[in-house]
């Protein structure tokens, strides 16, 4: 994990900062991504499934890509494209899950509550995702830590 001067982590620091998903503009109404190379990449509409790991709920995405010869003609191509990527001929592809737009709300709530979510980080988050965590769950059905103590595996 890297971070970069804007603060945010990336897991692949081998693609320039202004080639990662957030420069990639999605087009709602044609179901299809831009680049930042205002290159429109498409979508089979397969849906796969992604973390399948234990403790993490899986989830669907799809896979949006350029042709390989119109990503590998890009004058970005190697800032955009891993070095394996590029080592196997592939072009860039931007992965959207199911739940990408409720992300995207969420992460526009949470900027415009900065103060709230900061203080209800401090009180409360942090014994709840340690009990949830330990137990392997992802939500609680009950409110109160004395409630979801009893209610342990």
């Amino acid at each position: 994990e890297i971070r970069f001067k804007d603060g945010k982590r990336r897991f692949n620091p081998r693609i320039d900062p202004a080639f990662t998903k957030e420069n990639f503009r999605y087009d709602e109404q044609n179901d299809t991504y831009i680049c930042p190379e205002q290159k429109v990449m498409t979508t089979t509409g397969t849906l796969y499934t992604r973390n399948k790991v234990k403790l993490h709920r899986a989830y669907q995405v799809k896979r949006y890509r350029h042709f390989p010869k119109v990503c590998q003609a890009c004058e970005s191509y190697t800032k955009c494209v891993s070095p394996e990527s590029r080592n196997k001929g592939k072009a860039r592809f931007v992965e959207r899950s199911i739940y990408d737009d409720y992300i995207e709300d969420n992460k526009s709530r949470t900027r415009l509550n900065k103060q709230t979510y900061g203080r209800r980080q401090q009180i409360i988050e942090h014994p709840f995702g340690t009990i949830k965590r330990q137990w392997g769950y992802d939500y609680t059905l009950l409110k109160g830590i004395k409630k979801v103590s009893e209610n342990g595996p």
